[in-house]
């Protein structure tokens, strides 16, 4: 009796290891993981992410391309099929993003100029460039916050995101806010 006993323990602990439960039915995240939540909702509640993988890959860099597809479908923009005419010097638009980049281009998000001719699709975004667009794209205005003393000790009243970390961190949007470094430069994964 003890011996079987012992044998369904050891098989429970056994299934309970390689069975572990997975978000949204990803391999690689779990449920005790820090990015359960948030994937849970970017599957389900909002769905932006594609389900149909095996795995989600959370420190994986974003690039500029992921970035954008990611942000359109978060607001549930009204997104065109293509193809586009889009006057980036690197997109042609028929790429797979050619749609999101369309519409970021269509709600001022992004511009396009002689000095800036090309999109970098393949190039990552850092913290300062995702919250600047972020509440861009959701018209939040920074400059409401422009009179309170900075919260991050890497951020200056000079910097270009200034106003933006102040709300990134008035409204605890990055994981780790309570550092007090906002890590502008920092690659989003």
């Amino acid at each position: 009796m003890k011996s079987s006993l012992k044998h369904a323990f050891s098989i429970l602990v056994v299934f309970s290891l390689i069975f572990r439960p997975t978000y949204a039915s990803f391999t690689d995240v779990f449920s005790e993981g820090r990015f359960a939540a948030p994937v849970e909702y970017f599957s389900y509640d909002v769905p932006i992410i594609n389900l149909e993988q095996d795995q989600f890959r959370p420190l994986d860099k974003v690039n500029r391309a992921e970035f954008f597809k990611l942000l359109i479908l978060s607001g549930n923009s009204e997104i065109k099929e293509g193809p586009f005419d889009i006057a980036f010097e690197d997109t042609n638009g028929d790429e797979w993003y050619a749609k999101y980049i369309y519409r970021a281009l269509e709600v001022g998000i992004i511009d396009h100029s002689v000095q800036n001719p090309n999109f970098k699709p393949a190039e990552t975004i850092n913290r300062a460039d995702a919250i600047t667009y972020i509440l861009a794209y959701y018209d939040i205005e920074p400059d409401l916050v422009s009179d309170f003393p900075l919260d991050y000790f890497d951020v200056s009243e000079s910097d270009y995101f200034a106003n933006e970390s102040q709300i990134a961190y008035m409204f605890e949007l990055l994981p780790d806010y309570k550092s007090r470094y906002f890590s502008p430069y920092k690659e989003l994964t």
